[in-house]
């Protein structure tokens, strides 16, 4: 409810991906497809709905550190509320975030290029990744924000997600960078959710990828999961 009031976050999370996949499509498209052989817009539409989707959620972290900070937390943790309910709301307004964006996004590479082999499902499954993507990564992002360094962690988050948006799978093939960083571009989490994106719009190969993306979403949740709960509980009660 108090995002549909800020403009900033319509900005960040529907207009600028948007604009961000008509600027790739516009001046790499044609170089990519002719390298690739294969049409661009299915990489580049999913490349940027993840990236919408991670930087949303450093966003949405850094929100929590100046809650922390005014004391916001401290008085919602007093009220007669469900304890869980500061991390769970936070997680729910991501994955509804994500969603939203990626409907529209898919909408423009629709213009563009974009289609869907596998019809309606097909549609319904790429939308749906980006949600699945982002709760793994919103996750590990909510355990660092909660922590009394999170500011300092999470720019350098920032930084690793700038380089991540240019070592994956969908802005070139795998095949395409050197043959000692195909391992690390092929493991790292943007690659697989990637190709399961790519998969359902084109016909390729979607179980592979797509336990690789579970296996990821999983992973940070067991990992980071209880350390967000506990940050956001000391936090809270200070």
């Amino acid at each position: 409810m108090r995002w549909s009031r800020e403009p900033l976050i319509l900005i960040q999370s529907i207009i600028f991906p948007a604009f961000l996949l008509l600027v790739f499509d516009l001046v790499l498209g044609r170089t990519l497809t002719a390298s690739a052989g294969q049409d661009s817009i299915y990489g580049q539409t999913a490349l940027v709905a993840l990236c919408g989707a991670m930087f949303g959620a450093l966003s949405t972290g850094l929100a929590l550190i100046e809650e922390r900070d005014s004391g916001i937390l401290s008085r919602f943790w007093a009220l007669p509320v469900h304890r869980a309910s500061g991390i769970g709301a936070r997680l729910i307004a991501e994955v509804c975030r994500v969603f939203a964006g990626t409907v529209v996004l898919t909408l423009v590479g629709m213009a563009l290029g974009l289609r869907f082999e596998h019809g309606a499902l097909g549609f319904v499954g790429f939308i749906l990744v980006p949600a699945l993507f982002t709760i793994g990564f919103a996750v590990l992002v909510l355990a660092i924000a909660a922590r009394g360094t999170g500011r300092a962690v999470l720019d350098s988050i920032s930084i690793v997600c700038l380089l991540l948006l240019f070592f994956n799978s969908g802005f070139a093939p795998t095949n395409h960078y050197p043959g000692w960083l195909q391992p690390v571009v092929s493991a790292q989490p943007m690659s697989p959710a990637i190709s399961t994106m790519r998969g359902l719009a084109d016909g390729g190969a979607i179980a592979a990828p797509m336990l690789q993306t579970l296996a990821w979403t999983f992973a940070l949740v067991g990992v980071f999961g209880w350390f967000a709960v506990r940050g956001y509980r000391r936090a809270a009660a200070e």
